[in-house]
C-alpha cells in the first residue's frame, strides 16, 4: 500500500472508533439518566416532593471592594463573610469581613436589611475575637476567609493563611 492509502485507512479506522465510542457513551448516558430519574422518584416518595425556584435577586452593598464567601444563620440573622480588598488602609476591622443582615419579606419581594444594633452583634465585638482577628490579619497579611460554619452551637470562621489549603488554616 502507498503512504496515502495507509493514511486513509488509519483515518477510517479512527473515525469508526470514534463512532463506536460515541455510541457507547450515549448509551451509558441514557442508562445513567434513567437510573437518576428512578432514584429521584424513590426520594420523592420517601421524603416528599419539593421544588426549588428562584423567588428573586437582591444586591447587598458593602463599603469596600469584596468577594462574598459564605453565609450562615446566627440567632435568626444572616451572617455574611467576605474577603475584602481595602487598598492601602493598614487596619482591617471585623466589619470589613463580616456583615449581619435580616431577610425581610416585602409585598413585592424581599430585601436584606443591614443589622446595626450592637446587642445583636455582640459575638462580633467580643474582645478576644477582635484581638484574635486583628492578630490573624497582622501576622498573615494574605489570610482569606474560606468558610463559615456552625458546629456544636459555635460559630467557626475558617481562614487560609498561606498557599497550602490543607495545612495553612486558622479557625476563629
Amino acid at each position: 500500500m502507498s503512504e496515502q492509502q495507509d493514511t486513509k485507512a488509519e483515518s477510517a479506522l479512527a473515525g469508526g472508533s470514534y463512532e463506536v465510542l460515541r455510541a457507547r457513551l450515549q448509551s451509558h448516558g441514557r442508562d445513567l439518566i434513567a437510573k437518576v430519574q428512578s432514584l429521584n422518584q424513590v426520594r420523592q416518595e420517601t421524603f416528599g416532593e419539593s421544588n426549588f425556584s428562584l423567588l428573586g435577586t437582591d444586591r447587598i452593598r458593602t463599603e469596600n471592594k469584596c468577594v462574598p464567601i459564605d453565609i450562615v444563620n446566627v440567632n435568626g440573622h444572616l451572617l455574611f463573610g467576605y474577603n475584602v480588598h481595602v487598598g492601602r488602609r493598614q487596619n482591617i476591622v471585623v466589619e470589613d469581613t463580616f456583615a449581619v443582615h435580616d431577610f425581610v419579606v416585602l409585598d413585592e419581594g424581599f430585601s436584606f436589611e443591614h443589622v446595626v444594633d450592637k446587642n445583636e452583634l455582640e459575638f462580633l465585638h467580643d474582645d478576644q475575637f477582635e484581638r484574635d482577628y486583628s492578630n490573624l490579619l497582622t501576622y498573615n497579611r494574605d489570610a482569606k476567609l474560606i468558610q463559615l460554619r456552625i458546629s456544636n452551637n459555635r460559630l467557626l470562621a475558617v481562614f487560609q493563611t498561606g498557599p497550602d489549603p490543607t495545612n495553612d488554616i486558622k479557625v476563629l
